[in-house]
């Protein structure tokens, strides 16, 4: 029996004691006084009371106990189940964990690394940096040290023409094949370039550029003297190409070609001037003077150099004709002697084939029969000794 059984039977017998108890309560009353009823009654509930209670407690014992047991044993289960839920998840946190402490070294050694990188870069960038501001210390040296040497205009005339060696050596001329420098002309002058041209012209170039108000004009603190120097510098440079004009570079009765070159050795120089006067390089020309920067004289010398080689080409085109004229000839003795000597080998090789196959087959066979007669000789030789003499 469960315990809802034991519940239902100690309810059952608790309303059968009260339905009793009620009976002999009215029995009682109807035959006594309301005295002994009272005593009688205080007597039975006393004993009702105390027989309930046994019945309840004889009822409700195996009941309790029955709960008790399955309290317990569902206490048990549910406590096996909270330690293996507990088990199950220390186990999946122990994982956790383990996965977490694998990531945390994977992140220390990336920061380890990332910190060896950051520190070899840094000290990559520091070395950088260092070699950076010495080079820019070194630089401004160099600048401070060009800016003394241009102040001087001999020293400017020297640097001009060192510019020009270097251009005229990557345009692959040679002093005194090419050009000559510093030579004095038939009209006394002594231009400091002087290029040969086709049918004995010449070509002058003058590097001496003025340059002290441009020098000026980029150490000027305001706008007005920044104004100033750059006016001056045109008046200068406006000046230098009157002064060469008339210092006898052109001189066609003597030999040269009706224009002349000004070398501006510095490209910044050459643009600022275009800049601040558009008309300057028209100005130049009305007056026969081809102003000329570093790349543009690096053209004018191609052109040059190409139109010396194309003319020197043309003036010897006869010779070299005369060349493969006379190279014609000398291949048509040369085909015929080579053709005489092919059949002359051809002849000598039929000839020794000749001799290697059946002159030789023919001296093979005789030296063979003259061997043979050599062997019957000696054999015949042989039977005349061996025959007895008569005594």
């Amino acid at each position: 029996m469960n315990a809802s059984s034991f519940l239902i039977i100690g309810i059952a017998i608790g309303i059968v004691a009260g339905i009793i108890i009620s009976l002999l309560f009215r029995h009682v009353q109807a035959t006594t006084n309301q005295k002994i009823i009272d005593q009688a009654r205080e007597a039975f509930s006393s004993q009702a009371a105390v027989s309930f209670k046994s019945l309840s407690m004889d009822a409700l014992g195996p009941v309790t106990n029955q709960l008790t047991t399955m309290a317990s044993s569902k206490l048990a289960e549910q406590q096996g189940q909270a330690a293996q839920y507990l088990d199950n998840k220390k186990a999946l946190i122990d994982l956790t964990l383990a996965t977490m402490n694998t990531e945390l070294s994977k992140v220390q050694s990336t920061m380890q690394e990332l910190k060896e990188k950051g520190e070899n870069q840094f000290g990559g960038l520091t070395q950088q940096l260092t070699n950076a501001s010495s080079q820019t210390s070194r630089l401004t040296d160099i600048t401070t040290a060009l800016k003394e040497a241009l102040a001087s205009g001999k020293t400017r005339g020297q640097w001009g023409e060192r510019m020009a060696d270097d251009i005229l050596r990557a345009a692959g001329f040679k002093e005194d094949v090419n050009y000559r420098k510093q030579k004095e002309e038939l009209s006394g002058n002594r231009p400091d370039f002087t290029f040969f041209l086709p049918k004995n012209l010449r070509l002058n170039m003058d590097v001496k550029f003025p340059l002290d108000n441009y020098m000026n004009l980029i150490s000027a603190a305001t706008e007005e003297e920044r104004s100033s120097f750059t006016k001056k510098f045109l008046s200068d440079v406006q000046q230098r190409v009157k002064e060469i004009n008339s210092r006898g570079y052109i001189d066609p009765g003597n030999g040269t070609v009706d224009c002349v070159l000004l070398f501006i050795p510095v490209e910044s120089v050459f643009a600022f001037a275009q800049e601040q006067d558009p008309e300057l390089l028209d100005n130049a020309l009305s007056q026969h003077v081809i102003l000329c920067s570093p790349s543009t004289l690096f053209a004018v010398l191609v052109i040059i150099r190409q139109a010396t080689d194309t003319f020197s080409i043309q003036q010897n085109i006869g010779q070299i004709l005369a060349k493969f004229t006379e190279f014609d000839k000398q291949w048509g003795q040369f085909t015929d002697k080579y053709e005489k000597l092919e059949k002359h080998i051809q002849n000598v090789e039929e000839d020794f084939k000749e001799l290697s196959g059946v002159r030789t087959h023919k001296l093979d066979g005789i030296l063979e029969n003259i061997h043979a007669l050599e062997e019957q000789q000696k054999g015949v030789e042989g039977e005349i000794l061996e025959q007895p003499t008569d005594t």
